[in-house]
């Protein structure tokens, strides 16, 4: 990823956005040694560190969550804890949720700590006070948290990765799928955002579709390159999303 970019990702609610976010951070963060940082407005902080052993280990939420772990499940979690233990992924799930205290977090997370790319989870959770408290409305409040996301991205050359929940639209259409003009309160997320990609899954709409357990990417707005759709598989019981060409999940 290039800095000084706002990428989001869409879609509706428990498609996976949450999930597709935690992972390319982790990814950076434990793969590749980038230090990252993760804003949950929505999700506390144990709750996306089990997700984050879910996906790493590939054990199942509900035995993480039970803690009826089978031997080599115990085996995989020790050598995960001990693989993840130096990776510099920072959560921050407190209840600030003005703008100006996300971006000074993160100016000072990228000081302090060498943070290059965040998220924030999700971005219709946050509020930008100054103008809720001049009476501007929740279009209007959005717009600017818009905006003011995007010149933090411009302005520190961070990767910021906006989770963004699309309204009922694709669900008034024959195929469910999602478009940009879905956004929810704001249509100024889809004029800042450098890279916009819309998650759908047919599973959750159909039963019988042929699909099952698959997610798509749609790219639907890239300014440094093509608009495409990228299938992938989608393991929600291992909180993650993989290539379905080069990866398994492992035998139980």
């Amino acid at each position: 990823m290039r800095g000084g970019q706002l990428v989001l990702i869409a879609a509706r609610p428990a498609t996976g956005k949450s999930v597709m976010a935690l992972n390319i951070l982790s990814h950076l963060a434990i793969k590749r040694g980038v230090a990252c940082a993760y804003f949950s407005r929505e999700m506390l902080g144990p709750e996306l560190a089990k997700r984050l052993l879910a996906a790493e280990a590939k054990i199942t939420l509900d035995a993480l969550n039970s803690r009826k772990l089978k031997d080599n499940e115990l085996e995989r979690l020790g050598q995960t804890i001990q693989r993840i233990a130096g990776a510099k992924l920072f959560v921050d799930d407190s209840t600030d949720t003005d703008i100006a205290d996300i971006v000074a977090k993160a100016k000072q997370l990228q000081r302090r700590e060498g943070v290059k790319v965040i998220a924030i989870d999700y971005i219709q959770l946050v509020n930008c006070i100054a103008i809720n408290k001049r009476g501007g409305g929740r279009q209007e409040e959005m717009a600017e948290v818009s905006k003011l996301t995007k010149r933090l991205a411009l302005a520190t050359g961070l990767v910021v990765i906006a989770v963004a929940q699309l309204n009922r639209g694709p669900e008034q259409r024959g195929d469910k799928r999602p478009a940009l003009a879905d956004l929810r309160e704001s249509g100024q997320l889809e004029q800042d955002a450098d890279t916009a990609i819309l998650l759908h899954r047919e599973d959750m709409h159909s039963t019988e579709t042929e699909r099952a357990g698959e997610v798509d990417f749609i790219v639907a707005k890239h300014r440094n390159g093509p608009t495409k759709t990228v299938a992938a598989a989608f393991q929600g019981h291992f909180s993650r999303m993989v290539d379905m060409a080069h990866e398994q999940a492992p035998a139980a």
